[in-house]
């Protein structure tokens, strides 16, 4: 009986069973709990015998030990020192070595509530540093032991639940399988993993685990998660009772998204307009959620303007294309992003972008023009430029920039008198010159040909005159006798 437990516990006895720490878990649930603290004594001493028991033994032994300590019979030292002191980990080779998964998934579990780093502990006894290295492999591959997956998860939902197991993962290195694979049973099954409070603290955790993802985007399973919610309706006063936090845009695009609450979206653009500029200028380089979050707005929201930050975070998106190809796919995206800008945000913008490209002599990338060239093609702002001719139109043309070229072709097409009308007429002059030479010397091969051509077309330049070559050197010759 529970009566005769302690005395049964000497050195693993072989007469320790299942039937008797039922007897013991029922007990503990009664008001008979208290006269068994010798017992949960003993059952912390027997745990720091270093003796053979068998991996049973040990699963027995760790199951009565957790029935204790959720009772309050174990204190937190007590429990830990067996972590620290080396003895859980040298059970837990035993375990590893029988292949015994409930006896290795106890000891895992026990050993990362007191040390969840996963490191090493203070001191090694017996077998422990090969416990160690059988913590590590378990962690890493699970399945090493049959069945050790489903006795950690059940280990750990009797005990802490799915809160424990994340307070474990966030000291936890980034390689422990075993834990993602707990989690992602546990935040479908778990009670805990319902509540708002657990969704915005640990929502990139479930993220995470419930789908691999390769950007910041909202990930389908994660937002399938968060739309079957039971508590969805209390996550939204949650959010906005804090602060607007960029890193957790990802956790307001779904909430957005599965709720449609717009004390949540009117929250969500005052925090997006109190952004700083490096914050646009990042996301807008690499697409990221902000974006995303500012466009789900607009869409709820067509009135919707941003100021002086959101401007400059573009303005600087701009300059970086200038110099670079680096596309993350937000040329889609960006006709809408600009119509985000004020009348006076815009013209600012357009000035901007303008002079980035005025500043490159004519080196511009071809991203550049896809993305920012259509903003450049207004005829008024075109005519108050008054170095237009000779610090883009030429350069282009000197650099045989394609995609440049391409841009300036597209502009004349549309406005074929927009040179005629321009200020500087002698950078004109030079600039039809120049295309006249380009025209004659071009070469079929040369990719940028037809936009040279394009060029020509729409300012109505013909050719220069072929010479006859051979009559004028020979007149020269006979001038010089």
């Amino acid at each position: 009986g529970v009566g005769n437990f302690s005395d049964q516990l000497r050195g693993f006895s072989m007469t320790i069973n299942s039937d008797t720490v039922a007897q013991l878990e029922v007990t503990l649930r009664t008001q008979a709990a208290p006269s068994l603290t010798s017992t949960a004594n003993q059952l912390v001493e027997s745990v720091r015998y270093p003796g053979g028991a068998t991996a049973q033994q040990i699963a027995l032994v760790m199951r009565a030990l957790t029935a204790c300590r959720l009772a309050g019979l174990v204190d937190h030292e007590s429990h830990e020192r067996l972590a620290a002191e080396g003895y859980l980990l040298h059970h837990l080779y035993r375990a590893f070595s029988e292949g015994h998964a409930e006896a290795a998934a106890r000891c895992a579990f026990a050993y990362l509530q007191s040390i969840p780093d996963a490191c090493g502990p203070n001191q090694y006894v017996g077998n422990s540093q090969a416990g160690h290295e059988s913590l590590r492999e378990l962690l890493r591959t699970p399945d090493r032991i049959a069945g050790a997956l489903n006795e950690f998860v059940a280990i750990v939902s009797q005990d802490t639940g799915i809160l424990g197991l994340a307070r474990i993962m966030d000291s936890a290195p980034p390689e422990p399988t075993l834990l993602n694979a707990a989690f992602q049973v546990l935040v479908e099954s778990d009670p805990a993993a319902q509540t708002p409070e657990f969704l915005t603290e640990h929502w990139r955790k479930i993220q995470e685990n419930l789908k691999d993802i390769e950007s910041d985007e909202v990930s389908d399973a994660f937002q399938a998660f968060v739309g079957r919610l039971r508590s969805l309706a209390d996550v939204p006063p949650l959010i906005v009772a804090g602060s607007f936090e960029p890193e957790d845009a990802t956790l307001y695009m779904a909430v957005l998204r599965a709720s449609g609450n717009e004390a949540l979206s009117n929250w969500c653009a005052s925090g997006l307009r109190s952004l700083e500029a490096e914050s646009w200028a990042g996301s807008l380089s690499n697409n990221g959620v902000l974006v995303s979050l500012l466009l789900k707005l607009k869409q709820r929201d067509q009135t919707l303007k941003m100021g002086t930050a959101y401007l400059d975070g573009l303005s600087s998106h701009a300059q970086s294309t200038v110099h670079s190809n680096d596309d993350h796919g937000i040329g889609d995206s960006l006709p809408e992003l600009i119509l985000l800008l004020g009348g006076g945000n815009r013209d600012l913008l357009t000035r901007r972008t303008y002079e980035a490209l005025e500043g490159v002599g004519g080196e511009a990338t071809q991203l550049f023009f896809a993305l920012y060239g259509p903003l450049l093609t207004e005829r008024d702002f075109l005519l108050t430029q008054p170095r237009f001719v000779y610090r883009i139109c030429t350069p282009l043309l000197v650099q045989r920039n394609t995609p440049g070229l391409r841009w300036l072709s597209e502009v004349f097409r549309a406005q074929p008198d927009l040179l005629s009308q321009h200020s500087d007429q002698s950078a004109v002059a030079d600039f039809r010159s120049r295309v006249r030479g380009a025209l004659a010397a071009v070469d079929e091969d040369e990719e940028n040909s037809d936009a040279i051509r394009a060029i020509a077309d729409a300012l109505s330049i013909e050719p220069e005159p072929e010479f006859e070559n051979n009559s004028v050197e020979g007149t020269a010759s006979t001038s010089d006798e």
